[in-house]
């Protein structure tokens, strides 16, 4: 039985607290994401056999060892809403800028080095899949956190009001998550990890 899978970095507790603040200061008619759930997706690997899977494991299990799974920081701080998803998220601003590797401001600069090693771990992970025959897609690297689903609309408050300026996710653990249907609705389970070095 194939697994709807990806990868990606979880926040902290703390940030996982900020997230759940900022959801309650949002007016809007979505749906909230629940805390278990909050997760920044890197890379999505779509339905993947148990052999892709394992084989996908393998490689990343070898990477580790050889610590070429390099950590990275990126600051989470624009509200921003996907009309056709119907998805409203906490993103990267600018984002196209840091698609280019130049450097941007989110309230304090985010240095060149940290923009390149998460766009290049993106990189990796998806010439690991294009290796490994895994579908991952070519949509640009878009860093967000998802609050809400089946938003159609939302009261645009001000930035200023917001109960968070941004949040700095520093990317220590990369995981392996299950997209997992449930009768209590999706859940997100990690299915392996590995640890992220400088």
């Amino acid at each position: 039985m194939s697994k709807r899978m990806f990868l990606g970095v979880s926040p902290t507790a703390a940030q996982t607290q900020t997230l759940l603040s900022l959801q309650q200061a949002i007016k809007t008619d979505g749906r909230p994401v629940p805390a278990d759930n909050f997760h920044m997706t890197l890379s999505f690997l779509g339905q993947l056999t148990s052999t892709q899977e394992q084989a996908l494991i393998h490689a990343l299990d070898k990477l580790s060892r050889q610590q070429k799974l390099a950590t990275f920081n990126v600051c989470l701080n624009r509200l921003h809403h996907w009309p056709k998803p119907k998805v409203l998220c906490i993103k990267a601003d600018l984002i196209e800028e840091l698609n280019k590797e130049k450097e941007i401001k989110t309230g304090k600069e985010i240095d060149k080095a940290n923009s390149s090693a998460l766009i290049s771990l993106h990189q990796q992970c998806q010439r690991l899949c294009d290796k490994l025959d895994i579908s991952c897609g070519d949509n640009p690297l878009t860093p967000h956190i998802t609050l809400f689903r089946k938003a159609r609309h939302y009261h645009a408050v001000e930035q200023q009001s917001l109960p968070v300026s941004l949040i700095h996710l520093q990317a220590r653990t990369l995981h392996l998550y299950q997209s997992l249907s449930t009768d209590n609705g999706v859940r997100y389970p990690i299915v392996h990890s590995w640890p992220l070095t400088n």
